[in-house]
């Protein structure tokens, strides 16, 4: 972890929940994690401060679907409808 600036370490984001769904059924339930050093800060920032990008090869789609889900939340349900063959999902913190 590389150091902020000021010296003190930077928030990292990750995402944790599962990550396949197959034959078009099932969902799955995603969680942004926010850390600072190996603290859990993610309580730290408003639910609105989460928004979700998802990149599935539709470029049109895919911009509905991010307008969509700005400021969303730590927590993102991906459903078979979501998805069309492949689809990335990420997470970013506005801090």
């Amino acid at each position: 972890v590389d150091k902020g600036e000021q010296g003190e370490s930077p928030v990292m984001l990750r995402i944790e929940g599962g990550n396949i769904i197959r034959n078009g059924h099932g969902s799955i339930t995603l969680r942004a994690v926010a850390e600072c050093g190996n603290e859990d800060v993610s309580d730290k920032y408003p639910t609105a401060a989460y928004s979700w990008r998802r990149d599935s090869g539709n470029e049109e789609y895919d911009a509905a679907w991010n307008i969509r889900h700005e400021s969303h939340g730590r927590f993102l349900k991906v459903t078979a409808q979501d998805v069309f063959r492949r689809a990335t999902f990420e997470c970013i913190l506005s801090i």
